[in-house]
Order: C-alpha cells, then structure tokens, then sequence
C-alpha cells in the first residue's frame, strides 16, 4: 500500500493543485469539528439560535426551511451530534484521501444545507467551499497522494 502511494506521486502527480484543495477542504472540516468540540457545541442549543436568526433571511426552498423549522429546531441535539461527527469524519477522509468522490459529493449537499442557517455574510465562504467540493468530485483528488490509488489501481470504478 505505500508503494502505491508513492506511485500515486509518479502517475498523478499533475494532480499536487487537487492535493492541496483536498488537504484544505480536510482541515476546514476538521477544524470546525474540533472548534465544535472545544466549544461544546452538541451539549447547547447553538443550532436552534441560527435558525432563528438566520433561516428567513436567505429565502430557501419550502421543503428546507420546514425540515429545519419542524425537525432540526425541536430536534436540536441530534442534529448538532450529527453535524460534529460528520465534519470530524468528513475531515479525517479528506486528509488520508479514502473516498474523496462520495465524501466531497455528501460535503456538497451538507454545505448547501448549512449555508442556510449560516449569517449571510457568509455566503461567499460557502460558496467558494461548493467550488473547492466540485473541483475534488470531478478530479478525483484521492488519486494524487492519498489511498485512492491504492484502490484505483486494483478496482477500476468511477468511485475512486
């Protein structure tokens, strides 16, 4: 396995601006989660405050601001756990570089969704993040530098 991570290097090494992308997008989930952590974001109601604030400022589809209204507001708990456990693995698949097809596909709908609850100002961050997941989904950025390869190379597939 780690000489097909090296041999990842020699193939795809055209790919080293994708890395770079993929080890950014790695850790700013995984810094979140463990900004989340630090702050005990799962233990208060972080999540049923920027609804509050936030939601109706961005005008989302009906279907979104009912299932963050009904369910995320009165289920805030769940919600917040998921989102720290899903930032937390979601960073660790970026920076090993497993999965980055699904992972970056899944992280695209989850950073839609959260841009919502999200101040407005924010909105260009969440933006640009969408463009860097786009970008990882497309190249396949596991190939250069990651464990992809190792499974690119024995089981062809558009996953890896």
């Amino acid at each position: 396995m780690i000489r097909d991570l090296l041999e990842g290097f020699k193939y795809v090494n055209h790919l080293w601006p994708v890395m770079i992308l993929r080890f950014y997008a790695g850790y700013f989930f995984f810094s979140s989660a463990m900004e989340k952590k630090a702050t005990e974001y799962a233990l208060s109601p972080n999540v049923s405050a920027l609804i509050d604030q936030n939601l109706f400022a961005h005008t989302p589809p009906d279907i979104i601001s009912s299932f963050f209204a009904n369910f995320v507001q009165s289920n805030w708990e769940i919600f917040s756990i998921f989102q720290l456990n899903y930032e937390w693995c979601a960073g660790i698949l970026f920076f090993i570089g497993f999965l980055n097809r699904p992972i970056a596909l899944l992280s695209m709908i989850y950073i839609q969704l959260i841009s919502y609850i999200q101040p407005i100002e924010m909105g260009s961050f969440y933006f640009q993040m969408q463009w860097i997941l786009l970008t990882l989904l497309v190249f396949g950025s596991g190939r250069s530098g990651g464990v992809d390869y190792f499974f690119y190379k024995r089981q062809r597939g558009i996953i890896w």
